[in-house]
């Protein structure tokens, strides 16, 4: 299974459980996703601007899943012998 970047868009619901189950034993799941600080300076930019010119700011892009928290979720859906890459 490879799902690129498209598990930062269903964060609401952790996937991990459903995908360790159609796994056969000991598969591989690849993944790719967005996290942390990821665009931080972009962010920031974006932030300071609007509050220039709005008087505030309003988030524009849904937060991002941090990688400790990433790596407990796999580990609690059963997964096992995790790598996890910044």
């Amino acid at each position: 299974m490879i799902s690129v970047t498209s598990l930062s868009v269903i964060a609401p619901c952790d996937p991990s459980p459903q995908i360790h189950q159609v796994l056969k034993p000991d598969g591989v799941f690849i993944g790719a996703m967005v996290g942390g600080e990821t665009l931080y300076e972009l962010r920031c930019s974006l932030q300071l601007a609007e509050t220039e010119r709005e008087g505030g700011f309003s988030p524009h892009v849904s937060p991002y899943t941090a990688v400790t928290d990433l790596g407990n979720l796999l580990g609690q859906a059963g997964f096992n012998m995790l790598t996890v890459v910044r």
